[in-house]
């Protein structure tokens, strides 16, 4: 799983990753550590797994799209490509990730994208359709509510051929452990015994159970404002 195209062909739109790892206690980049990242692909689907899709009757078991890892270099960059990825039902859009500084220690997180870019990709590119309609965005999204700061929302622009998506990852290297809040197994210490990125409950995506307690789903238009390129009808989207 050690590359930095995990798009095994995958259709979507491009996007490049770049992660910048950096010590909180020194403001400086990180470097030798191991990022790992998964996603679902344009469609929605998690490699790896039974039970997706839409009707939930779909198997990717045994495949490996859309994950990989690398090591930050003297900088403290990682970069991957693959694909724009695609929602499923009751989570926005996001990328996850594990920062690995050693043996012991683990950052995890998720990286969120700009909802307007998300439904102008998904009403336009034909590797996002769906007959299903997206429920979740930023606003309600539980997971996503939990980032008070917004510091897991990347920075991403348009390049030539493809987006540029940037998040800065700052690690806490005396971090103490803390007690497990939402209720999921322990994560056994090091890297995940199969050598590969975790996926579906409970530390990917898996179809969730829904919102957080005392949330209420509601549906949104949300119009993108993409240069070049003339407004669309979303309504449908």
């Amino acid at each position: 799983m050690l590359r930095a195209d995990i798009t095994e062909n995958h259709p979507g739109a491009p996007l490049q990753i770049r992660f910048v790892v950096m010590d909180v206690a020194t403001c400086q980049p990180l470097a030798g550590a191991r990022v790992d990242i998964w996603h679902a692909r344009a469609d929605g689907l998690y490699s790896g797994y039974n039970g997706q899709g839409d009707d939930h009757a779909i198997d990717t078991s045994g495949g490996t799209f859309m994950r990989g890892t690398q090591t930050s270099d003297s900088q403290g960059e990682v970069r991957f490509r693959t694909v724009y990825p695609g929602w499923y039902e009751g989570r926005t859009t996001h990328i996850h990730f594990k920062v690995f500084t050693n043996e012991k220690n683990v950052l995890t997180g998720q990286m969120y994208f700009p909802d307007a870019l998300s439904q102008y990709l998904y009403a336009n590119v034909n590797a996002y359709a769906r007959k299903g309609r997206r429920d979740t965005f930023n606003a309600d999204d539980g997971l996503a509510l939990m980032d008070k700061t917004h510091g897991g929302f990347c920075d991403i622009g348009e390049k030539a051929d493809h987006y540029l998506a940037t998040l800065i990852l700052g690690v806490d290297r005396a971090a103490p452990v803390l007690a497990n809040r939402f209720g999921l197994p322990d994560m056994p210490p090091g890297a995940p015994p199969s050598g590969r990125p975790p996926g579906p409950p409970p530390f990917g995506m898996g179809p969730p159970p829904g919102l957080m307690p005392g949330m209420r789903p509601h549906h949104q238009t949300v119009t993108a404002i993409v240069p070049g390129v003339a407004p669309k009808d979303q309504k449908n989207g």
